[in-house]
C-alpha cells in the first residue's frame, strides 16, 4: 500500500488526479489507506474518475493487486443520482449511501441522534447472555462489568459524544446485570448503581461511570490536539475550524456543526465538575514556536488573552507564537507585539505594563515546546486519569468508607461491602422493603430478628464460630461481641498496615462469608449448620486465598492451623 501511497501523491503533483482541496490553503485530500481498505477523495468529473480508474489499473499491473470493484462503492455529495449511477456502471461498482460503516465506525451518521447507537446497545445486551447470569457469582458479575461491558463501547466513545439517554440505557443494563442477570427477571437493587459507579476511596465499589469514560475518551482528543499540530489530521482540522479573529488554543468555528464541535464542547461538561481542559494542559516554553501566544496556557494558570483582554482584542495576528513576539540577541529578549494601534486610555496602558512585566520573567531554553497534564505525576495525559477526576467529581463522599482486602476475591470483599452497607437481603431488610415473609426471625436460631449484628455476631451460631477463630487466632474475640468490635479486631497488638493484619483481616471476612453461606445453605437447602464444619471451612479458604494470592511460598498448611507464622512476617 506505500506503493499505492506514492502513485496518488504524484498523480496528484501532476494533475492526473484532482483531490480535494480544504479551506484556508489547507492540506489536499485524494486518498486515505489503513491495511488494505482505501477511500479515494476527488473533485466529481468523469474525467476525474476514469483518471483514478486508469490509475489503478497501472497500479495492478506493476504490484498484481488488484481493486474489487464488485466489492468497492461510489459516493457523491452535491450530485445527481444520474450522474453517480453513470460513473457506478463505467467503474462496474455499487453505488454507496450515506450513512455508512468504514472500519466499523459510521461515516454521515448524525450521532446526536439516539437511534445510531443502536448497533452499540444491542452488543450490550447480546453480551449479557442468561447461561452467565446463572452461573456467575457476584465476583464474576463485577469483573465481567469492569472488563468486558465497561470496554465494549470504547470505540463509539472515542470519537463519539454519547446522548444523555443512551447513557442511561446502557447504565440500566449494566446494573441489571449485575442484580437481575436478565431482561426478564426483576430484582431487588440493593444499593443505588450510582455508590456502586463511586471510587472506592469514596466508599463505592470503584466501577466507574461510561459518562466518565466517555467524556475521557473524547479528552483525549485535547491532548492530540495540542502535542500533534503538525500531523495531518490537525492540518485539515485546522483548515475547516480555524477562526483567525478569535482566541482558541484549539481549531473551532461556531457555525460549523459535527463530530469535532461535539469534542470541543465536553470542557462545558467539565467545568460544571470544576475540571478545566483548557487550563489543565499547560505549555513550557521551549524555543517558542510551538506555543500559541495568546491562547495557550504557557505563562501563568491561565491564557494571555483572558488576563490581557484589552491587548488581546488590539494584537494585529490572534494566533501568533511565542516565538514571533520574542526578539533574542545576545542572550536578551525584546518583546516586540504588534498592535491594530498604540494602548491609549489608562486601562490598556495598565494592561499593557503589566503584560510587559510578566513577559520580562520569560527564559527560553534550547529544545522544542512541550505540554504537560497537571492531574498525574507523569505530566503526560491518560484518559484514565481524567475519567478519575470526573468520578471523584461526579459523586458524593459516603460516609461508610470502604477497605478492599486484595488477598480475597471480588465475592467476599463485595460480601463485606455490602454489610457495611447494611444492604443484604436479611429478613427484617426484606420486611422493611416490602416483601412479605412468614417468618423475620433468625433461620439458625429461630430465636432473634435476622438483622446484620444478629446473623453475624449474636446468633448462638455465630459466636461459637467467633470464639473458635478467636482461639485459633490467638486474638480476644469475646463471645455474644457486636460486630463492630469482631471486626476491629485487626487493630489488637498490630501495627497498622502490616502483613500480619491484613492476613487477620483476610481471616475475618472469610469468617463472614462462611457464616452467610451457611446461612443460605439453611435456608434454601435446609442443612443443618454445623460450627466445627464452618470454622474448618474458614480455615482452609483463608489459607487458599492467603497464600496464592499472597504469594507465601513459605506458607504451610501445619503452620496456618496452629496460626503460628514465626518470623515470616
Amino acid at each position: 500500500m506505500e506503493a499505492l501511497d506514492v502513485v496518488m501523491r504524484k498523480a496528484v503533483a501532476i494533475g492526473t488526479f484532482h483531490g480535494i482541496q480544504t479551506p484556508q490553503n489547507g492540506p489536499i485530500m485524494s486518498h486515505l489507506l489503513f491495511a488494505d481498505d482505501a477511500i479515494f477523495v476527488g473533485t466529481w468529473s468523469m474525467s476525474n474518475i476514469m483518471n483514478l480508474s486508469r490509475i489503478l489499473r497501472c497500479f495492478y499491473l506493476a504490484s498484481g493487486l488488484k481493486v474489487n470493484y464488485k466489492k468497492s462503492r461510489i459516493f457523491g455529495l452535491g450530485v445527481e443520482d444520474e450522474l453517480i449511477n453513470q460513473a457506478a456502471d463505467n467503474l462496474k461498482c455499487q453505488v454507496g449511501k450515506f450513512p455508512f460503516k468504514y472500519l466499523g465506525m459510521p461515516i454521515g451518521a448524525n450521532m446526536n441522534h439516539i437511534k445510531n447507537w443502536k448497533d452499540v446497545v444491542d452488543i450490550f445486551e447480546s453480551r449479557l447472555s442468561t447461561w452467565k447470569a446463572k452461573t456467575l457469582s457476584f465476583g464474576g458479575k463485577i469483573t465481567l462489568l469492569k472488563s468486558v461491558l465497561g470496554s465494549l463501547p470504547l470505540y463509539f466513545f472515542s470519537l463519539f459524544k454519547a446522548p444523555i439517554h443512551v447513557i442511561e440505557s446502557l447504565e440500566k443494563i449494566r446494573s441489571r446485570f449485575l442484580w437481575s442477570g436478565t431482561n426478564t427477571t426483576r430484582k431487588i437493587h440493593w444499593i443505588k448503581w450510582a455508590t456502586i459507579m463511586a471510587p472506592r476511596d469514596m466508599g463505592g465499589l470503584g466501577i466507574g461511570s461510561l459518562r466518565s469514560l466517555n467524556l475521557a475518551l473524547l479528552g483525549k482528543w485535547w491532548w492530540r490536539a495540542k502535542t500533534e499540530r503538525k500531523s495531518l489530521w490537525f492540518k485539515i482540522i485546522s483548515a475547516i475550524h480555524h477562526n483567525s479573529r478569535s482566541f482558541n488554543s484549539i481549531p473551532i468555528r461556531s457555525s460549523n456543526t459535527g463530530t469535532w464541535k461535539n469534542i470541543l464542547s465536553i470542557n462545558k461538561d467539565l467545568m460544571n465538575l470544576s475540571i478545566d481542559l483548557g487550563t489543565s494542559i499547560v505549555g513550557k516554553v521551549g524555543n517558542g514556536e510551538d506555543l500559541l501566544f495568546w491562547s495557550d496556557v504557557w505563562l501563568g494558570d491561565s491564557p494571555l488573552c483572558e488576563r490581557f483582554p484589552t491587548i488581546a482584542r488590539l494584537a494585529l495576528h490572534k494566533d501568533s507564537k511565542v516565538a514571533d513576539y520574542a526578539l533574542i540577541q545576545n542572550g536578551n529578549i525584546t518583546w516586540q507585539i504588534t498592535l491594530k494601534k498604540p494602548p491609549h486610555n489608562l486601562e490598556e496602558i495598565s494592561q499593557w505594563n503589566n503584560c510587559m512585566s510578566l513577559l520580562n520573567t520569560v527564559l527560553f531554553s534550547v529544545g522544542k515546546d512541550c505540554v504537560e497534564w497537571k492531574h498525574n505525576i507523569e505530566r503526560i495525559f491518560t484518559s484514565r486519569s481524567l475519567r478519575w477526576l470526573i468520578d471523584r467529581n461526579s459523586f458524593d463522599q459516603l460516609d461508610h468508607l470502604y477497605e478492599n482486602n486484595k488477598l480475597l476475591p471480588i465475592k467476599v470483599n463485595f460480601l463485606h461491602w455490602r454489610m457495611v452497607l447494611n444492604r443484604l437481603p436479611l429478613r427484617v431488610s426484606l420486611a422493611h422493603r416490602g416483601v412479605h415473609l412468614d417468618l423475620a426471625e433468625c433461620p439458625i436460631c429461630n430465636s432473634g430478628l435476622e438483622d446484620k449484628d444478629h446473623i453475624f455476631a449474636y446468633c448462638p451460631f455465630a459466636s461459637m464460630v467467633w470464639t473458635q477463630v478467636g482461639v485459633w487466632l490467638k486474638l480476644p474475640i469475646v463471645s455474644s461481641s457486636s460486630l463492630d468490635n469482631i471486626m476491629d479486631t485487626t487493630g489488637y497488638g498490630m501495627r497498622n498496615g502490616s502483613s500480619l493484619q491484613i492476613i487477620v483481616d483476610s481471616v475475618l471476612k472469610s469468617a463472614l462469608w462462611c457464616i452467610w453461606k451457611t446461612r443460605n445453605d439453611r435456608v434454601f437447602k435446609n442443612i443443618n449448620p454445623c460450627p466445627y464444619k464452618t470454622v474448618e471451612e474458614i480455615k482452609i479458604l483463608s489459607f487458599l486465598w492467603v497464600k496464592n494470592r499472597a504469594k507465601f511460598g513459605w506458607l504451610e498448611w501445619n503452620m496456618w492451623v496452629s496460626f503460628n507464622l514465626g518470623n515470616n512476617l
